[in-house]
């Protein structure tokens, strides 16, 4: 009997398949593999095929509202289902029986983006001065900056990431975050396309349509913020606007000189 393995995430994460199978040791293991390929309009018909074929599913999402509506899916089947970021990628090397010594050194440079990964969500837009003394990089910028995902994503390179939201609401200590200068990059992001990303969010919330978040004057408010404390911080500042999740680690990596 074949056992069928689906991997599920809405962003890039590069498994060598070919190297799963050989490590699994078994004919009968099968990868469906829907990494970076999951968006809210095929996820229904993907879990049906899952369903179908009594697969063990493992998922990754970095969209809150796309995890939210897998999870709710998930819930009313019965199958074996894990969030491999929350729950530990290690559980999906273990179940393909991964053990051979020749592989030890392929297994831990894995372990190591792993364990990224995982710091990064535990990092995710919290001032904690120990994850900071942890990071190897810290971002910095207002909400829909793409923070989450790109550190997600650096995470996924092997890079232990902090991000920091940047409300006016929330005082920093510059002073303290200045002894961590040569890991912080700030991200800025142009006021239009700000305004429609936060429209399209509370939408998606199903928040009134003139939330003070999407309002133009708290947009420059909170832009001018971010901008007052990058400077104060001598931070180098990336603009994200209409950019993609590889172009602007390239170019956090670069800024850094890492």
């Amino acid at each position: 009997m074949k056992i069928n393995y689906y991997l599920l995430s809405d962003f890039s994460l590069e498994f060598n398949l070919e190297k799963v199978y050989r490590w699994s040791g078994s004919e009968d293991l099968v990868v469906n593999n829907y990494l970076g390929k999951v968006t809210e309009d095929n996820i229904e018909q993907i879990i049906e095929g899952a369903i179908r074929k009594r697969a063990i599913l493992f998922y990754a999402f970095s969209q809150t509202l796309l995890k939210e509506k897998v999870e709710n899916i998930l819930n009313d089947t019965d199958l074996a289902s894990f969030n491999f970021l929350e729950f530990g990628l290690c559980t999906l090397f273990q179940s393909f029986r991964v053990h051979k010594r020749e592989q030890i050194k392929t297994e831990l440079d894995y372990f190591k983006k792993i364990k990224a990964m995982e710091f990064s969500l535990q990092a995710d837009e919290r001032v904690s001065w120990d994850k900071l003394d942890e990071a190897d990089i810290i971002l910095l910028g207002v909400s829909c900056t793409a923070k989450t995902p790109l550190a997600l994503y650096l995470g996924y390179l092997g890079y232990k990431v902090s991000n920091l939201p940047l409300v006016p609401e929330i005082s920093l200590d510059i002073d303290k975050l200045l002894l961590y200068q040569n890991k912080i990059v700030g991200l800025t992001i142009k006021k239009d396309y700000l305004k429609e990303l936060r429209k399209r969010k509370i939408s998606e919330l199903g928040l009134p349509i003139n939330s003070k978040y999407s309002q133009e004057s708290r947009i420059l408010e909170e832009i001018d913020y971010a901008e007052e404390i990058l400077s104060d911080l001598e931070a180098p500042v990336i603009d994200v606007t209409d950019k993609s999740i590889e172009k602007l680690a390239i170019e956090v990596l670069e800024a850094i000189r890492l």
